[in-house]
This record gives C-alpha cells, structure tokens and sequence, in this order.
C-alpha cells in the first residue's frame, strides 16, 4: 500500500489481501466499497501531505479529477497510484483466464476432475463461478471497453489425407502468438472457447499434408497482461471519459497532457549524439530505428524512504505535487489574495506573485532557477566522471557560444568521435518553465509556452 510519511516521502507495499480479493473472489460477491474505501482513503492522505489540506475546501469534481491523475498509470501521465475499484476486474479476468488456459494443459478426465460438467471448449456449458465470472467480464470489456475477439480459425474447404490424421491428433506446426492490440487502441481478446489452447505446447508436424492444413490455422490465444488490460479499463472507464470531457482544455488538462510519456527517434539528425546513436543501431538491412521513450513521471516508482537525507521538505514536496497538477501552491495560495486573485507583488517589484507559480518559476531576479542551475551542474560532472570520462567544469570549460565567449558549465573531454576525430562535448544548462509567468502582455501569463 502506498504511504506517506512525515517528511513527505512515498513507499510501497505488498496489497496481499486486495491482491487476493481483486483476482479470486467473484465481482459478484465482492464488496467492492471497501476498494472504494482504500483508494479514497489513500488519495486522502496523499493529498493531506501535497495540498497541506487545502482539497478540504475543493469543489467534487475537482476532487474527482485529481482522484482520477493520482490513479492513472505513468504512460497515460498520472502519478500511478494503484486504483483498486478499476484493476480489479484486469485482476479477476487474468487471473480466471490463466486458470482455464492452466486446465488447458491438462487430460480431459483431469479436467473433469477439477471442473465436472464444464467442457472449457465450450463456454455454453460454464456453470463454475469463476468460469461464469470470466464470461461477464469478458462481455463487458467487448461491449464497454473496446475490446474483440480474436479471430476465429479458418477451416480448411478440402481437408485431403492428412486431414484425418490431424483430426487424430496429429502433431501441430508452432503458431506464433496473437498480438494484443489492433494498432489503434483497441485490445484483442482470446475468444473463451479457445482458452485452453494457450498454454498447450505445440510440436513440429511430421507430414507435409498436416503441415499445410496447419498454416491455415490461427495464432495461438494470447491472454493479456493485467497492466494491458487495467490500461483499456483506465482509458474507456466511464467516471475518467465523463471528468476527461468535462475538464477538456483547462489547466488540469494541459498539466495532465504535459506529463504523458514522449517518443524520440535515437538517430535524430539534430541530436548532439547522433554519432554515438548511429552507432548503436542495428545494422541489418530490415532493422528497425530503434525510439528512445521518456515518462516525466515515472521516477515516482522509485520513491523509497531510506535515509533522512533522501526525504523531501514538505514544502518541495507540496510545490512539485500542486505544480504538477496544475493546482494552487499552498506556499502562494497562503499569501494576501482578495476574490482568488494575488495581490502580494513579486520583489521584482513588476509582477504578482500567481497562485500557481508561474511567476516564480521565471523570474530572473527572485526565484529557485540559479540554485537549480547549480545543482544540475554539480550532479551531471560527477555523473560522467564515475563512467571515467575526463570532465571539465567551471572556469575550464571551452566556449559554448565563441561569439559571445560564453561560457558552457559542464565540458566531456574527447566524448564525441566521428572521422573528423574525437571532439569535447559541451553541456550549457538552462531552466525553463512550461508557461509564461513574466511576459509584458499580462493576458499571456499563465498560459502555455508551446501549446502544441
């Protein structure tokens, strides 16, 4: 279960019992309010510690919405907080679909022994609970979720000689597994009736007549993967479509579309390493170009509470979990304000301090940026260092811009190697701001720098 502690940190622990109810006991008879409680119960504390208790006075579909980004998954930009009333049913349906693919495995009579009267070849006779739990569950996923079924098997017009043999029981030719996703969102599902099949092993055919009867046949089920199907659930679940449709356009929104993860191709042409890059890739001639991907958020997976100096100040930690959300900073939100607007003024002397921050992430005069400068200059030196490369920092570094004879913070002696030679590489950090926060037209403030 998540936590959190005095000092704003996160850690994990094992859900055993949640497990064990999510994927064993029938939807039907699951109390499912008390899944409901525990994910209240943890947004609640997650919240007491990041808003400093300011959701108490939220409206309930702002409370909603950001019940909704603490529970989305990190590929679809959420904090990945486990959302129990959703991932059950992922939970219930892979574990009731991997028990009959298990039986699958198994002689007939075996079978009958485990589940009498229930042929798993044919779902018309499934009268088990967790059989008929699956069959729900699978319907409801096709009609509400976006889910198929994987196509049938082709059967044969003129089966030939080798078609008894393989009714027989002949040995099958190795099918390779059926993709889980059609490529635009929507998730295959084995068809019930087929189950069974996917963990049977299949042994090379030793006639060419069975051979060809098999190429006709269809990949082998594949069951999905919880973490796939809770993915489909989060995206087409009704509450998150109702609060995505509601919210659309606004800074929640945005701040949800700002942290959703991001594809790079690793051969760009305008990249520093596309040296280094190119020469990682394959060198086949049908390689594919491999893509390098970045989650903003996924480093909170990795949140433990080890020692005191790994903790965050809770007034960091109220900042980053407020920005990120596109909520008030409580450190601002508690400064004089009259009808929700600021009226403290920044020491610049030029501008308001905003309730969200966006001022005092891009003032040059008062804000964090130089101390965050620094910091990133005194990770990255001894980052390269440890990979025993000769680094250079500060007043030895080479000009970043010869122009202007500006200095860059962070210089890797003879990093770059190409047929011109090995060339120093040369890092000049800047801190930037997702929007504007001092613009001299005040009706850009506050909105985003790069809205695409």
């Amino acid at each position: 279960m998540l936590r959190t502690d005095s000092s704003a940190r996160t850690g994990w622990q094992k859900r055993t019992r949640l497990q064990y109810l999510n994927g064993q006991v029938p939807i039907e008879n699951q109390n499912h309010l008390q899944q409901q409680h525990v994910d209240h119960k943890i947004a609640e504390a997650l919240l007491k510690k990041g808003t400093n208790n300011a959701y108490r006075t939220w409206t309930q579909q702002d409370r909603a919405w950001v019940d909704m980004v603490l529970h989305l998954p990190h590929e679809h930009g959420g904090f990945g907080v486990t959302h129990n009333t959703v991932s059950r049913h992922a939970a219930s349906y892979t574990t009731n679909a991997r028990f009959v693919a298990f039986l699958g495995t198994f002689s007939l009579p075996a079978q009958q022994v485990w589940l009498p009267g229930n042929e798993l070849n044919d779902s018309s006779t499934w009268v088990a609970p967790p059989l008929c739990t699956l069959k729900g569950l699978h319907q409801r996923l096709v009609q509400e979720f976006d889910c198929t079924d994987q196509p049938a098997a082709v059967q044969p017009s003129q089966p030939g000689v080798g078609g008894a043999a393989a009714g027989a029981g002949a040995a099958q030719q190795p099918q390779p597994a059926g993709p889980q996703d059609n490529g635009d969102g929507q998730l295959i599902l084995p068809q019930l009736n087929r189950l069974h099949e996917a963990y049977k092993r299949s042994q090379v055919a030793s006639s060419a007549s069975s051979s060809s009867q098999d190429q006709q046949q269809p990949p082998k089920p594949t069951i999905p993967t919880q973490k796939r199907v809770t993915q489909q659930l989060s995206t087409h679940w009704g509450p998150f479509k109702a609060l995505r449709q509601h919210y659309a356009g606004s800074r929640f929104e945005q701040q949800l579309q700002l942290h959703l993860p991001q594809k790079h191709k690793a051969t760009e042409q305008d990249s520093t390493l596309r040296v280094e890059m190119n020469g990682l890739e394959e060198q086949a001639d049908n390689a594919k170009p491999r893509e390098l991907w970045w989650k903003p958020l996924s480093w909170l997976g990795t949140l433990r509470p080890t020692t005191a100096n790994d903790a965050w100040d809770p007034g960091l930690w109220q900042t980053f979990f407020s920005s990120t959300l596109g909520l008030e900073v409580p450190a601002l939100s508690s400064l004089p304000h009259h009808n929700n607007q600021p009226t403290a003024k920044c020491g610049c002397k030029k501008f308001l301090l905003d309730l969200h921050g966006d001022h005092v992430s891009t003032c040059t005069a008062h804000s964090g940026a130089t101390k965050a400068h620094d910091w990133m200059v005194s990770i990255l030196g001894p980052l390269f260092r440890t990979a025993g490369h000769q680094v250079r920092t500060q007043f030895g570094v080479s000009p970043s811009d010869p122009g202007r004879q500006k200095r860059g913070d962070v210089e890797i002696v003879s990093y770059l190697q190409d047929a011109a030679g090995a060339r120093n590489l040369v890092f000049d950090l800047r801190i930037t701001h997702d929007r504007y926060g001092k613009s001299a037209q005040p009706h850009h403030n506050g909105q985003l720098t790069h809205p695409q």
